[in-house]
């Protein structure tokens, strides 16, 4: 497995590697996503509400970054990014990549770095961005905290028990290191071999970090052969960046990604986050006032 790995690398190098000057002149795109294997019932909507029919659809497909999906129980779906980002979702859940950006040379194939945001809701989701290029960043908000996925390979599950508002989780680091922020501020490291599980509300969950049981180990060994089986040649690398779309913003250095005030108020196409933590119930409560007694009344 390590030898892909190193020869995925290697092809990112080959389509990426360029003298430092002359990545100058880099300009942010949209991400891309090969869709290659799905089942039935998927649903997977584009930014902007734009249905992907996988009944009419050719495998594989070809998509922009910005997507939302939902799947019920024994759905699933397996992506592949222009950034060497893989993913792959199992329902009952829902999940949604609300920020997929990504350097690109100006009038060449050379790509950069890039960053994502996924938000996660719940559901089984494998994660691998060991090929991501340095400088890259991967962040998944979840109701329970944020990840840092780094250079690893992960598993997450997350279910959520709609008549009590209870979550239980748990994050299996199969390699590399993923760091979580706790809702109250608080930070921890999981590495190889290591998993966290947890329970409690969106707000307050208990958390615990042992070490990752058999059935984890073959859950990440079952998601390596996934990989194995759905590499992305060298072609379909430089044919998905036909399908990138440039993101209206200044020229962009590679050595930073912070964007002025006024490149940020001129961006036209705002990213709305769709999903928000589960209000409480609220309950009305009609106050009664009692007659005045004699004594009170004898007052006025």
């Amino acid at each position: 497995m390590n030898d892909i790995i190193n020869k995925y690398k290697l092809l990112l190098l080959v389509l990426i590697f360029v003298p430092k000057l002359a990545f100058s002149a880099t300009e942010w795109w949209q991400g891309a996503f090969i869709i290659r294997k799905y089942t039935e019932g998927i649903d997977a909507q584009l930014f902007g509400g734009q249905q992907i029919d996988f009944d009419t659809a050719i495998t594989p497909i070809h998509s922009l970054g910005l997507i939302k999906l939902s799947a019920n129980e024994g759905e699933s779906i397996f992506l592949s990014g222009s950034n060497g980002l893989s993913i792959y979702f199992e329902g009952l859940g829902d999940l949604a990549i609300e920020r997929f950006e990504q350097l690109k040379t100006v009038n060449s194939n050379t790509i950069g770095p890039s960053n994502v945001i996924i938000n996660y809701r719940s559901g089984l989701l494998f994660s691998d961005n060991r090929s991501e290029l340095q400088g890259s960043n991967l962040i998944i908000e979840t109701p329970v905290g944020r990840l840092i996925p780094t250079n690893s390979l992960m598993c997450f599950k997350i279910n959520q028990n709609t008549k009590n508002q209870l979550i239980d989780f748990s994050f299996h680091c199969g390699e590399g290191r993923l760091s979580y922020v706790h809702p109250d501020g608080s930070t921890y490291s999981i590495f190889q071999g290591q998993r966290m599980l947890g329970v409690g509300t969106f707000n307050s969950p208990t958390i615990e970090i042992t070490e990752a049981l058999p059935d984890m180990k073959r859950d990440i060994e079952r998601f390596k052969s996934m990989l194995e089986k759905n590499i992305i040649s060298a072609d379909e690398f430089v044919g998905l960046q036909s399908y990138m779309k440039k993101i209206n913003r200044k020229e962009a250095s590679s050595e930073g990604f912070i964007y002025s005030e006024a490149t940020l108020n001129d961006q036209k196409q705002s990213i709305v986050i769709e999903y928000v933590p589960r209000p409480q119930p609220v309950e009305f409560y009609r106050g009664v006032l009692k007659s005045l007694s004699l004594e009170e009344l004898e007052l006025f």
